[in-house]
């Protein structure tokens, strides 16, 4: 399973955590289309495209907590119990990051790089790569 998994997956995604979560995927899916139209000036969304495919994946980000830089970890489940879709992936990072994410400089999504494994080497680690 590990020669599978991407060492970089959605670089090609535009999004910013900004805002609120949302509360559907098809409310998300539309805010995403609009915002690769808007960043690219053509529809390159594809939500259903199968990006990770692994049912749990480990995904560390930086942020700020007070005066200091932290570098917190969250899992995410495959609705599927399978692989992650890029729209699945990009809604489930916005919602669990948008709060942490949205006041700082570098809230701009360049993607994901794979990182290794969780202790044990139960599931993959990707880094969020965030730009300003």
């Amino acid at each position: 399973m590990a020669s599978e998994l991407p060492l970089r997956a959605m670089q090609d995604v535009c999004w910013n955590f900004i805002g609120t979560p949302v509360a559907s995927r098809e409310e998300f899916d539309a805010l995403a289309r609009q915002y690769q139209i808007r960043i690219r000036k053509q529809d390159s969304w594809r939500p259903q495209h199968v990006i990770i495919p692994t049912a749990r994946i480990a995904v560390q980000y930086r942020c700020w907590q007070g005066k200091e830089q932290i570098e917190p970890v969250i899992m995410l489940e495959a609705n599927n119990g399978e692989s992650f879709t890029t729209g699945e992936l990009l809604f489930k990072l916005h919602n669990a990051l948008v709060e942490q994410l949205r006041k700082i400089d570098h809230h701009f999504f360049e993607g994901l790089s794979l990182a290794g494994w969780q202790p044990g080497g139960l599931m993959p680690l990707y880094q969020l790569r965030l730009g300003s």
